[in-house]
C-alpha cells in the first residue's frame, strides 16, 4: 500500500508532505516513509522504515534525518529484551544512545513530519482503555476505539 499525506499548509498552501507504504514480511510490517516540511531551521526531512510486528509493537526501525544541512542517522535494534536507540551526528562521531529499562509498546519518532508511525496506534487500539508505554519509557494512554461520524466540510 503506498499513501501521500499532505502534512502542514500554510495559508492554502502545502508547506510539507509524507510519503508512505505498509509492506507484509510473514509475521512482521515495515512501514517506509518520506517527508519533508518547511521548519525554521530550513527543510526537515525523513527517510527510512519501522518494522512492527502485527500488533504494530516496534522490533527494528533504520532512519536518515535533515534539518538544513544536519544530518542524523537513526538506528533502533534489539539489545537483549529490549530495543536502544542511536543517533549518529550531526558533527563527526558523534553517538547518542537511548536504553530505556521498559519494553516499548509503541516508537514515534520524535518529529512532527513523520505520521505514518502514528499507525500503530490503530491496531492496538481496542475495545477497553488502556496503558502503553512508547519508546524510549513515555507512559501513554488510549482511550477505547469507538466510531464516530464528522460533518464534511468544503475546503
Amino acid at each position: 500500500m503506498n499513501f501521500l499525506l499532505p502534512v502542514v499548509t500554510v495559508r492554502g498552501r502545502r508547506a510539507g508532505e509524507e510519503r508512505f507504504s505498509i509492506v507484509e514480511f510473514g509475521t512482521e510490517d515495515e512501514i517506509r516513509t518520506k517527508s519533508r516540511v518547511a521548519g525554521p531551521k530550513g527543510v526537515v526531512a525523513i527517510k527510512g522504515w519501522l518494522r512492527t510486528d502485527k500488533n504494530g509493537r516496534p522490533l527494528r526501525a533504520r532512519f536518515d534525518s535533515q534539518v538544513g544541512l544536519e544530518k542524523r542517522k537513526l538506528t533502533l535494534a534489539a539489545r537483549g529484551d529490549l530495543l536502544e536507540l542511536t543517533t549518529e551526528g550531526p558533527a563527526p562521531r558523534m553517538i547518542l544512545y537511548t536504553r530505556p529499562t521498559k519494553r516499548a509498546d509503541l516508537f514515534l519518532l520524535s518529529t512532527t513530519t513523520v505520521l505514518a508511525h502514528l499507525i500503530p496506534v490503530c491496531r492496538l487500539a481496542g475495545g477497553k482503555d488502556q496503558s502503553l508505554i512508547a519508546f524510549p519509557a513515555a507512559p501513554l494512554h488510549i482511550a477505547a476505539a469507538k466510531e464516530r461520524s464528522f460533518p464534511q466540510r468544503e475546503p
